[in-house]
């Protein structure tokens, strides 16, 4: 995980370390050689970045199988959520050197890997690339239901239920 040295002389990392038994994310201080957890959240965290000129730290969750992603004021620790990132994967997460924004690589269920940045300030999501070069019409694919369901030990499991779309079901009777 990232270095710090703002605050404390340390390092972030992922563990799962803790009583709950997910991915967590604890900050390692060398001069007390000690850790505390940072951020204790009911599922994984997978990825991880700071940025110590906006005292900003960014991370992302894995709920239900989507990306979840948070940031802190290390000042205020003040938790945001940036809720307008599109239903995927987060495969790839960075600070702009200015801080302002974020950038990652997303992946959705109808299309591959794609660059998008949010901003801090606004809120805004942009998609910079565009991957999917493939011939199905986008009107033919379908998003998943996210669906859940007990296993035999009674815990709770998260899934994607594919169904096709009504205009694939259209064109399948013709």
């Amino acid at each position: 995980g990232p270095w710090s040295k703002k605050y404390k002389n340390g390092f972030y990392f992922l563990s799962d370390g803790n009583k709950k038994g997910f991915l967590n994310l604890a900050f390692y201080d060398i001069n007390e050689n000690h850790f505390d957890w940072e951020i204790n959240s009911n599922c994984d965290i997978e990825h991880v970045v700071l940025c110590e000129e906006k005292d900003m730290l960014v991370w992302v969750e894995n709920v239900d199988g989507y990306s979840k992603t948070l940031s802190k004021n290390l000042k205020s620790h003040e938790v945001s959520k940036i809720d307008k990132i599109p239903d995927g994967v987060i495969s790839k997460i960075k600070i702009t050197q200015d801080g302002q924004k974020i950038v990652f690589l997303l992946s959705t269920a109808v299309s591959p890997y794609d660059i998008y940045t949010s901003d801090f300030k606004t809120d805004e999501i942009h998609k910079l690339t565009y991957a999917f070069k493939n011939p199905i019409p986008r009107n033919l694919m379908n998003t998943p239901n996210l669906v859940h369901y007990n296993s035999f030990d009674n815990e709770q499991i998260s899934a994607f239920l594919y169904l096709p779309s009504e205009e694939f079901m259209k064109n399948d009777k013709e």
